[in-house]
């Protein structure tokens, strides 16, 4: 074992050694009961994600289960878990929590829903009955205490069906299990509270003889409870995304994780597959691809902010997808071919442009040179200091606008982009600045008589020596081909992590209302003015003639000219409510966050005044927290 993850060129294309396990009886071996698992990331939802251009922006692991054999017949079951900070009726979220996309609530219910569905599943097919009917199971649901009830049941019908001759006998259980961002977290906590509470012995599910063949990871961010962001002794690791819990148990045959090399956003640290002891289990493989959380993962639509074209084949999450695709089929996972693909009219989602392939394995043969397979955090600096060279080279203002992905922009990317650029560019100069102060600070504290020295951003200005200036000394390799690369296809995170502004649709839709509300107060107080104005002006007067009261004034309209317009741009979806969507909302912008319009005062609003729309206190030079059962140095 080592502690050195692979470049995507490098990984192998399995563990050294899967296990296996064969279930066999008078030489001949049954069918197992197999159990595909995909659990998507935050805000990420297979049947939410369509575009209003007729377009989608389904992630990998949406991608993944719907190219998976659903053929319950024949044992083959697929099962779908939408994202947290989405609505998921099945589990009784109508409505996405106030705090799942921003804390991960309903996680919990979520990992006992694909638990329960295994349960009901296999009770189905010794009984053709449930052990939860379906709407039992929201409540069923909130009290993990119900794990003891299910097993309970379960391993008695398991155990009854065994006793009777020509009973239904199911000879084994297979688990595939997929996992994005938060649902990596999920995937991971799943697979160890379903073998805690099911399987003491890690062979056995109530019973029956267990596999876990194939666990498939895309940039595992926890982020449960407060982040590691918050102020304080947070770090995102509470509930069900406890380190314990995200341990990748040995009893997995092969874990395969594949880490986003560009991330630096400070609410998105990513929790490593390594063991408590630094080193790799013999069953996990971790591959370090460029790219953004969502270059990796899967999740942005085709020409958004600009990059790529018009095309899916052209988007970098591509990659990353095929390569996992690919994997998962050398496992034995329950997808369809690439035959199977075309004839089922899902091939777009596989596809992957010559200009993609070319511009990507030239980087990566690029990054190569400097250093092949090292550990993860050696390799995401490398990785780190390429997208800083190129961040570098379009800072100024006029080599911003002059990008091809500037071209082909929607207007709310180009607010994104721009205002995120200029952000940087600002904050490198107060660094610039305070490195003179700082140097002004340290000649002061070597005189015999020291004055005050001025406050600087101490930890930013450690990151600006140690990246920024740095850069200079190092050389950049690729050429004008990985800046390209960066151009067209490299996606800005932290740009478009507006964290106060609405994201969902459900959040426009909180909007929408309350201007909606208010517009429709003042409309009814405009018809009874109406109806006042038309009275006769001697209701004024009384009987002698002398005036009791003046004529009343008009209403004033609440709502501000930026709010009517808001309206109007909400108004032109007539069906937004069916559809789940709006086909236009209204920009936000640093100098007018969304997070102003929801009626509510809230830490957003403090977020917004103090460091605009974006994370506090982070940067580009910061670099990506990586856990690793505990927090690793840099």
């Amino acid at each position: 074992m080592s502690n050195v993850a692979y470049t995507p060129k490098e990984a192998p294309a399995t563990v050294a050694k899967p296990g296996r396990v064969l279930i066999c009886r008078n030489g001949e071996c049954k069918l197992s009961l197999k159990f595909g698992i995909y659990f998507d990331g935050t805000g990420n939802n297979l049947y939410l994600d369509d575009r209003a251009d007729g377009g989608y922006s389904h992630s990998n692991v949406a991608r993944l289960y719907k190219a998976a054999l659903k053929e319950p017949i024949n044992g083959l079951n697929a099962i779908y878990v939408p994202g947290v900070g989405t609505p998921f009726k099945e589990i009784g979220e109508a409505v996405p929590h106030e705090y799942g996309g921003s804390m991960g609530a309903m996680g919990s219910e979520r990992i006992r829903y694909a638990v329960l569905s295994i349960v009901n599943r296999v009770a189905y097919a010794l009984t053709k009955t449930f052990i939860v009917a379906d709407a039992d199971i929201p409540k069923a649901l909130k009290d993990e205490a119900n794990y003891r009830s299910w097993n309970r049941r379960l391993t008695s019908l398991v155990a009854q069906s065994a006793q009777r001759r020509n009973a239904p006998r199911i000879e084994e259980i297979v688990l595939d299990v997929f996992g994005f961002s938060r649902g990596a977290t999920e995937a991971r906590s799943f697979l160890n509270q379903l073998l805690k509470h099911f399987s003491p012995n890690g062979r056995s599910f109530c019973g029956v003889p267990l596999r876990i063949r194939f666990l498939g990871l895309f940039d595992t961010v926890a982020s449960v409870g407060p982040a590691d962001s918050f102020p304080g002794f947070f770090d995102g690791h509470f509930a069900w995304g406890n380190r314990d819990l995200l341990v990748i148990p040995p009893q997995v045959e092969q874990c395969v994780h594949f880490v986003a090399g560009h991330e630096g956003r400070n609410s998105f640290p990513v929790d490593l597959v390594l063991g408590k002891d630094g080193r790799y289990p013999s069953n996990c493989i971790e591959v370090v691809y460029p790219g953004m959380h969502s270059d990796v993962g899967g999740g942005y639509g085709a020409g958004d902010q600009g990059k790529g074209g018009r095309e899916r084949g052209e988007v970098l999450s591509q990659i990353a997808l095929n390569d996992m695709y690919e994997r998962a089929l050398k496992a034995g996972v329950a997808l369809r071919s690439r035959e199977k693909l075309a004839e089922a009219r899902l091939e777009e989602d596989f596809a992957i442009s010559s200009d993609l392939r070319a511009h990507y394995d030239h980087y990566v043969r690029s990054v190569a040179l400097e250093g092949k397979s090292l550990p993860a955090i050696r390799q995401y600096q490398r990785h780190l200091h390429q997208y800083l060279h190129w961040r570098r080279s379009v800072l100024d203002e006029k080599a911003f606008s002059r990008m091809d992905c500037m071209k082909h922009i929607s207007a709310q990317d180009r607010i994104n982009l721009v205002q995120a650029n200029d952000q940087f560019r600002h904050y490198i100069q107060k660094l610039q600045q305070d490195e003179r102060v700082d140097m002004q600070n340290q000649a002061l504290r070597a005189t015999d008589r020291p004055m005050p020295v001025q406050p600087v951003d101490s930890t930013g200005l450690n990151f600006y020596r140690r990246y920024w200036q740095g850069l200079d000394r190092i050389q950049s390799r690729g050429g004008q081909t990985v800046l390209d690369f960066f151009d067209r296809y490299v996606h800005d995170s932290r740009a478009g992590f507006t964290i106060v502004d609405p994201l969902s649709y459900y959040d426009h839709k909180k909007i929408h209302d309350r201007l909606k509300e208010r517009d429709a107060a003042y409309r009814q107080a405009l018809v009874e003015y109406e109806k006042y104005r038309s009275q006769a002006p001697a209701q004024w007067m009384d009987p002698g003639g002398s005036s009791q009261h003046g004529p009343r004034m008009p209403p004033t309209d609440p709502l501000t000219p930026l709010e009517r317009r808001k309206l109007g741009i909400y108004d032109r979806t007539p069906d937004a409510e069916k559809t789940k969507r709006y086909l236009e909302v209204p920009l936000a912008s640093d100098e007018a966050p969304g997070t102003f319009d929801d009626g509510d005062v809230s830490v957003s609003d403090v977020v917004a005044a103090i460091s605009r729309r974006r994370e506090m206190a982070w940067s580009y030079l910061h670099p990506r927290q990586h856990f690793a059962y505990s927090r690793l140095p840099f």
